[in-house]
């Protein structure tokens, strides 16, 4: 049985590559999502237009988030799945007040689909849901992690 809170309207969050239906049904328990089913980088204007209204993002390694930080009003969280996190503004996310995560790609002994929970439990942290609400583990900028009582 799922708990939904008839009549609240949940975060939006945009994968922008196709992923596994368990990782979209981990997050329907907490996000609406919305997902591209193309391989190929979007765009800057592309991406902009796409996040109107989207509280989060997953990154894929092709997509580059430079410039986006403060263009975005209303982001709460990226999180990037790539070899490195070369591919946003860590200085711009954290002044824009966006919680960055990042799962990094090169672990051999990772599949895809725990990568893809790894960066699922992520986001659904930085919301302040789950067990560990409020603290990514993977989160790049823990100075916007949460410090109140919880810590």
């Amino acid at each position: 049985m799922m708990l939904r809170l008839t009549g609240f309207t949940r975060h939006r969050v945009f994968i922008t590559r196709p992923v596994c239906a368990d990782l979209l049904e981990r997050l329907d328990c907490y996000f609406e999502i919305e997902k591209r089913d193309s391989m190929t980088p979007m765009g800057i204007d592309e991406m902009r237009t796409v996040l109107k209204e989207k509280s989060a993002v997953v990154l894929d390694c092709d997509d580059d988030f430079h410039g986006l930080a403060g263009s975005v009003p209303g982001l709460i969280a990226v999180c990037s799945v790539a070899y490195s996190y070369d591919n946003m503004d860590l200085p711009m996310l954290t002044k824009a007040g966006t919680i960055a995560t990042h799962v990094r790609l090169d672990f051999a002994e990772q599949s895809v689909g725990v990568r893809m929970a790894r960066a699922a439990e992520n986001l659904i942290a930085a919301f302040g849901f789950g067990r560990i609400g409020g603290h990514p583990p993977d989160i790049l900028n823990p100075e916007l992690a949460c410090a109140g009582c919880c810590m």
